[in-house]
């Protein structure tokens, strides 16, 4: 979708302005590992109330680890068969969550969908259980992939009606490829290709975030600046999915970022995940105001009691000026930061 966004300058600022020490990685990304690597994958997608026929897909998958080993990022290419031209795209992050106890995945697909799941290992089985955070209404959700051997995944995904009514089954079955580089995977899925389904008008207002900012952030004294200060670095970005969603990328020093964000038709709003490279996931929500040209941002779950949001306002000659503010629970300024973003010349 978008190339580089005011999303990401959100969520890059949040990790600049509090200085994270290096966290140690989990052991639990270890079971993660057994995906690393070029996968095809033969799927059925059964008929059911969702689905009004039996169609059969097959999807090339390439697997690696991103940012700095935190985040195993997927990228996937699939096509009904038979119908070649009919190409569908995803990209997925996945990552251990040490509070929760709960693997993490981020979903975004070139159709629009957005899907957030959390799941478990079972080494018993060696089975990955993921449930749906929000599945629709009235539905209940299940989705596994059982390492059969190190070279066979089967997995499985339905939802059920509360009535007992099936309403969408899929299975499918994940063949490890020896030797192969993914090069024309990568090459295939970086293509911006014809949409499978009609981008919704809203995206064209993330137009101006596409490309590459000279970016500076100004932090006012606050919780996690005391002193102020400010810091400068270039953010880059691109369309992915088709023109459906944006994966942008930046760093300061050793600290990574890297984002996905588009439009949901589904809540009707702006959203972004930022993925850092000490293991942090932030979500984001926001709208666009047509009369001060601005993207007000809103944090989906913030952590220990924080409150975040922000503004982010379109200039001429696509410059973005946004402001951050983040608050405890007892009203403090834990963030006070400002955003200036020109287009790099």
């Amino acid at each position: 979708m978008k190339s580089l966004t005011i999303a990401f300058l959100v969520a890059l600022s949040c990790g600049i302005a509090s200085a994270q020490a290096p966290r140690e990685k989990p052991k639990e990304l270890e079971q993660l590992k057994q995906y690393v690597g070029h996968w095809t994958t033969d799927v059925t997608s059964k008929q059911a109330e969702w689905t009004s026929q039996e169609l059969e897909f097959r999807c090339s998958n390439h697997a690696e680890f991103a940012p700095n080993g935190w985040f195993l990022q997927h990228r996937e290419v699939n096509h009904i068969v038979g119908e070649p031209d009919k190409i569908s795209k995803g990209i997925w992050f996945q990552t251990y969550d040490p509070a929760s106890s709960k693997f993490i995945t981020w979903f975004f697909q070139s159709s629009g969908i957005i899907s957030h799941t959390t799941g478990t290992w079972d080494a018993a089985s060696k089975t990955f259980h993921f449930d749906e955070v929000e599945p629709p209404s009235g539905t209940t959700h299940r989705f596994a992939e059982r390492f059969r051997d190190a070279a066979t995944v089967d997995g499985a995904l339905s939802f059920t009606g509360n009535d007992g009514i099936k309403k969408f089954e899929m299975v499918w079955t994940r063949k490890r490829q020896a030797g192969i580089s993914g090069k024309s995977l990568m090459e295939q899925w970086g293509k911006l290709g014809t949409p499978i389904q009609p981008i919704p008008d809203e995206v064209k207002k993330l137009e101006a975030f596409v490309g590459t900012k000279d970016v500076e952030f100004i932090n006012r004294p606050s919780i996690v600046s005391p002193k102020g200060g400010s810091t400068k670095t270039v953010t880059t970005g691109e369309w992915i999915l088709d023109g459906r969603f944006v994966l942008a990328r930046t760093g300061v020093g050793e600290k990574e970022s890297c984002f996905v964000s588009g439009y949901d038709s589904n809540k009707r709003a702006f959203r972004y995940v930022r993925f850092g490279s000490n293991g942090e996931v932030e979500e984001n929500i926001g709208q666009w105001n047509e009369t001060d040209t601005s993207f007000h941002w809103k944090g989906v779950g913030d952590a220990n009691g924080l409150t975040r949001t922000s503004t982010s306002r379109v200039l001429a000659g696509g410059a973005i000026e946004t402001h951050i503010l983040t608050k405890t629970a007892d009203g403090k300024v834990h963030m006070d930061l400002t955003i200036k973003s020109t287009p790099k010349k």
